[in-house]
């Protein structure tokens, strides 16, 4: 059996193989009354979905814990935030921040791109903590196939010209690869250049 509505049999309600249905035609409007109430959708008579508070917030629950909600200038997400197959995209000068504070702030002003840290250190750190020895290098590149310092570790910190490596750290001190051309006065002590015997 079913329950029809409008001329046009535009909304139906109905039950069938063990669900129940609501099937419309045109648009569905849930609504409260004028004086404002909450709508809450329900998967149990003691659980939250969807909560919709009047002149307020849409919130969102998992197994009865609230994971999201809106408020007047945007949204929280409380609790992991995973993006699957997708992207996260930040318009010109718009900012995304870590921390307490807004400590680390990431953002592009339509000319350049900006890390900003206004706390404690800035560390650029790949896999596994400090010293770890299966840590891979990390590599600044001006460009994608253009190398200009990498940082092995536990070992060279190397710098580079047009990806054509000039200098690297190593435990004795610094090797050069090529020229140093000094303008002022050095004072060099227990120098070797790579190439010269």
């Amino acid at each position: 059996w079913r329950v029809k509505f409008g001329a046009s049999t535009d909304m139906q309600m109905f039950h069938y193989g063990g669900a129940n249905y609501i099937d419309v035609t045109t648009n569905l409007n849930i609504r409260g009354s004028s004086s404002g109430n909450t709508i809450s959708i329900k998967p149990k008579s003691a659980e939250e979905g969807i909560k919709i508070i009047p002149d307020g917030a849409v919130e969102l629950y998992h197994n009865n814990a609230k994971k999201f909600e809106t408020f007047a200038t945007g949204a929280n997400v409380i609790g992991n935030l995973d993006v699957i197959n997708g992207h996260v995209y930040i318009n010109d000068n718009y900012k995304a921040y870590f921390g307490t504070n807004n400590d680390l702030e990431i953002f592009h002003n339509d000319d350049d791109a900006y890390i900003r840290n206004n706390k404690g250190a800035l560390i650029l750190r790949n896999n596994g903590q400090t010293g770890d020895a299966d840590a891979s290098q990390i590599y600044i590149q001006a460009t994608p196939a253009e190398n200009s310092i990498s940082c092995a570790p536990n070992g060279a910190v190397t710098l580079y010209n047009d990806n054509d490596p000039k200098l690297a750290t190593n435990a004795a001190g610094v090797l050069l690869y090529k020229d140093l051309d000094v303008d002022g006065h050095t004072n060099l002590d227990n120098v070797s250049v790579a190439g010269v015997t």
